[in-house]
């Protein structure tokens, strides 16, 4: 009686204990950064949708890896997903919130967007991380520029000239900066150097001619515009509008 009251109270067999919860897989980088590459090749190439394709198996190979996501990002940037692409870098972020690339790209993304002060703020950031990032001196000085603090932004694109003293575009936005200071001798010189690298460019002929106005030496003024108006006959409608 006794064995059979044992029998209804425990177990006739041992319980199996409860499998311990499986611990997540690591990231697998290395395959992650094969995908990483074969989308890069697409994104070249053209083929944003097949990069983003790519990109997203990366993330599943490694869910933990920034530069997966970053690149994830970038490509539904060039896709015009904006939102997508602002929950791709903040992944980074919070992976990494030092990361250079992503909060210059997220920095890029909310400038457009017209978000200036966050793209500030990450600007900032990205340089903190990586002081001599010249990309991210030009981008910084395009933000500071829209906050109106012009002259902080002829600063930042100082900077990014010493890095990149071939970039023409940086010296033709630090021309177009030392214009709205009314620095024209300076503005002078740095247009004269885009022109030096990239001769008769039609926006640099322009802004010329407008550096020679305002200085009072409309004589001048005229050879550089009417050489831009030959390279780009729409410079006329810049200019009277």
């Amino acid at each position: 009686m006794l064995k059979n009251l044992l029998n209804r109270i425990l177990p006739t067999s041992p319980s199996k204990a409860a499998a311990p919860a499986r611990a997540p897989a690591a990231d697998d980088i290395a395959a992650a950064d094969a995908l990483i590459a074969v989308g890069n090749h697409q994104e070249d190439g053209g083929y944003l949708e097949q990069a983003e394709a790519i990109y997203r198996s990366a993330v599943g190979k490694a869910p933990r890896h920034a530069r997966a996501h970053l690149n994830l990002g970038i490509v539904l940037a060039a896709q015009g997903d904006t939102d997508g692409a602002a929950n791709a870098y903040e992944t980074v972020l919070s992976i990494d919130p030092q990361h250079p690339f992503g909060n210059y790209n997220f920095a890029r993304l909310l400038f457009l967007g017209g978000d200036l002060a966050r793209a500030e703020a990450l600007t900032h950031d990205a340089l903190r991380a990586k002081p001599d990032f010249a990309q991210a001196l030009i981008l910084h000085s395009n933000v500071l520029d829209a906050l109106g603090k012009t002259a902080l932004a002829v600063d930042a694109m100082e900077a990014a000239l010493r890095l990149q003293p071939d970039n023409a575009g940086a010296w033709l936005n630090q021309a177009a900066l030392l214009v709205k200071l009314r620095r024209f001798d300076n503005s002078e010189v740095a247009v004269k150097r885009v022109l030096d690298l990239e001769p008769r460019k039609p926006v640099a002929l322009a802004l010329l001619s407008r550096v020679f106005s305002e200085h009072g030496f409309a004589t001048q003024a005229i050879e550089p515009m009417r050489a831009a108006i030959d390279g780009d006959p729409a410079t006329l409608a810049y200019r009277s509008s």
